[in-house]
């Protein structure tokens, strides 16, 4: 089944995709390039952060966790991607410091500040609790089965 995005309406400041080639599609005379990131902006999101290439998940984590503390300080996002690939480099010298291992990252779109919120501990409780009640369910089947 194949989702129409631009019927979606979503209703959110930014849309993070860090896997493989989020950025690239293919080119169309007259449209330009038809990728996942078009579809979300005809989807109503106004930025996105995406890739061009294969990744390593290594730098790749280094740089979206720095990406978003710079976010959490006000940073406008063009700036928070820009100070998190700097902190990469800072701190990751000879071949760790290859563009292909931290340049695959492009933000376009609205590059305004957003929001966030810092209280985490809401959403741990959440995912804490969610988790334990999966595991609950997983060792009651578990024990079923085993009777």
């Amino acid at each position: 089944m194949f989702v129409h995005f631009k019927h979606l309406n979503l209703h959110t400041d930014l849309v993070v995709l860090s896997t493989c080639e989020t950025g690239i599609g293919q080119y169309q005379l007259g449209e330009g390039v038809l990728s996942i990131g078009r579809d979300f902006m005809a989807a109503g999101v106004p930025s996105m952060l995406s890739t061009l290439w294969s990744l390593n998940d290594d730098s790749r984590f280094i740089i979206i966790k720095q990406f978003y503390n710079h976010l959490k300080q006000g940073m406008e996002k063009d700036e928070a991607i820009r100070q998190a690939k700097l902190y990469y480099l800072k701190h990751y010298k000879r071949i760790s410091a290859h563009p292909a291992l931290w340049a695959f990252f492009v933000q376009f779109g609205d590059y305004s500040s957003i929001p966030m919120n810092t209280d985490n501990n809401t959403w741990l409780f959440i995912s804490l609790t969610i988790l334990l009640i999966l595991l609950i369910i997983g060792f009651l089947i578990f024990r079923k089965r085993k009777a």
